[in-house]
């Protein structure tokens, strides 16, 4: 049991690194935490300050749905 938790616990933070990449490849920011735990049958993925400046300048002047529209599209952008 104990190496089963060992190679979860380098799995996760293997997906966390990879993220942290991707982000900054893809997006130009990475979020400055991410968490990530297996669970039974899922995976969860926790991130922290992932706003870029764009989306924070829109929801600071107000245009909320425009940011989560941003957001929206830089998340489908990134998923392949």
């Amino acid at each position: 049991m104990l190496m089963i938790q060992a190679s979860i616990g380098q799995l996760e933070t293997e997906i966390s690194q990879y993220i942290v990449k991707l982000y900054n490849k893809r997006i130009g920011k990475s979020p400055s935490q991410i968490i990530c735990h297996f669970l039974e049958t899922e995976i969860v993925i926790s991130l922290e300050n992932s706003v870029t400046q764009a989306e924070y300048t829109l929801l600071k002047e107000s245009y909320a749905t425009l940011a989560e529209q941003v957001r929206l599209y830089l998340e489908t952008i990134i998923k392949p």
